[in-house]
């Protein structure tokens, strides 16, 4: 298991987001802003240690989608339909990893960049919802 403070490290340095809360481990690492507050949960799933690295997941990169500054994807339409019907886009200049998908200025979920392409790791079912309302 990692330290809070090595995913502390890893989300500043991937998405140069500077976060005020407070991460804990319970199976995965979850993120709470106001950590003094006692809640039956506290605080939201925030980073799973994978095989190939830690991955934050779509609730946490759009709950700290304003402060997100690098490895920020910002997508067209035919983008964004394009990865949430499990196709890959093609894109440059990033290093290989977890990236931040935005549409229209919010972010929309988790990506992962790898050999200049770009794949969806937004959830299917919230993804399908996403393509409904466009």
């Amino acid at each position: 298991m990692l330290p809070n403070s090595d995913v502390r490290e890893y989300v500043e340095e991937r998405f140069g987001a500077e976060l005020e809360g407070e991460f804990h481990y319970n199976g995965d690492f979850w993120y709470c802003q106001e950590p003094e507050e006692r809640y039956e949960t506290n605080g939201i799933r925030a980073v799973r240690d994978m095989d190939i690295g830690l991955k934050p997941t779509t609730y946490f990169l759009q709950l700290i989608g304003d402060k997100i500054e690098e490895n920020k994807v910002d997508l067209s339409i035919e983008e964004l339909e394009a990865l949430l019907t499990g196709e890959m886009i093609e894109y440059s200049g990033l290093e290989k990893g977890y990236v931040a998908l935005f549409f229209e200025g919010r972010c929309i979920g988790c990506g992962f960049y790898m050999d200049e392409l770009i794949s969806s790791r937004v959830p299917e079912g919230r993804g399908v919802e996403l393509l409904n309302t466009l």
